[in-house]
């Protein structure tokens, strides 16, 4: 009942979205860079601006955006597309919950993220944000599971989408810290071995190169140091930025 309720106030959001999209620059600006891609094959080496810069943001986000064109191109079809993305959290967060809680915190949660009107609103606009949430809960659900269930398959999966939430929106860097620390606890909770470490390391350590090889070709032939990237990032990621997405990860749990 409440995902129905969700589902029929996401709809209602989504009403707006002919008068509202047009002027949203940054979604403009998305998709006309996700249908040059499927239209006229460009190949972007850099994301959206962000914190960090744009040189320092992975273009993932704008071929996730290709991917979804693929079906259908068309700027109001990824407008449907969001709504099915911010229903799908609805869902992620009640599984997500139940699994920690039980079903009437779950029921509870999910409730106040139903009838939360900043969280309903997020359906009448496709923004960095609101793409990344529902993977964002995918990934931490299945780091659940990998604990309550021992399935390192479960772990192995959670570490790449949680990889891939991230190059969707950068505000998913203040969770790194606690993440790799929950992952390392379950893997020695389970007295798993020195090679499923090692696996875990190569799942992260492959989606993170995946994901941000492109902005590293980019920078090469623009004469941009590869070390001040990592200096910018660093720098940057144990600012401020860090220690206010760490206080926004208490506020969500």
């Amino acid at each position: 009942f409440i995902l129905g309720l969700g589902f029929i106030f996401r709809v209602d959001s989504f009403r707006t979205y002919p008068e509202m999209q047009w002027e949203q620059t940054d979604y403009s600006r998305d998709y006309l860079v996700a249908h040059h891609i499927i239209s006229y094959g460009e190949v972007p080496l850099t994301g959206p601006d962000g914190k960090f810069g744009t040189t320092h943001s992975s273009p993932v986000y704008f071929y996730f955006l290709a991917l979804l064109l693929g079906i259908r191109d068309n700027i109001v079809w990824l407008g449907y597309a969001n709504l099915l993305l911010q229903t799908l959290t609805l869902l992620g967060i009640y599984l997500l919950t139940r699994e920690l809680f039980g079903d009437k915190p779950a029921l509870i949660a999910t409730g106040l993220f139903t009838l939360s009107q900043n969280i309903v609103n997020q359906s009448s606009s496709l923004w960095q944000p609101h793409v990344m949430q529902p993977f964002l809960v995918l990934s931490l659900l299945l780091l659940t599971w990998s604990h309550r269930k021992k399935s390192y398959a479960s772990l192995l999966f959670s570490i790449a989408i949680f990889i891939f939430s991230i190059t969707l929106h950068q505000s998913v860097l203040g969770l790194v810290p606690i993440y790799l620390l929950v992952v390392t606890f379950i893997l020695s909770r389970q007295k798993r071995t020195l090679l499923a470490f090692g696996g875990c390391f190569l799942v992260f350590a492959t989606s993170l190169f995946v994901s941000y090889l492109p902005p590293f070709l980019f920078a090469s032939p623009c004469a941009m140091p590869v070390a001040d990237m990592f200096s910018t990032i660093a720098r940057s990621f144990f600012r401020q930025p860090f220690l206010v997405l760490v206080q926004n990860f208490f506020i969500f749990i």
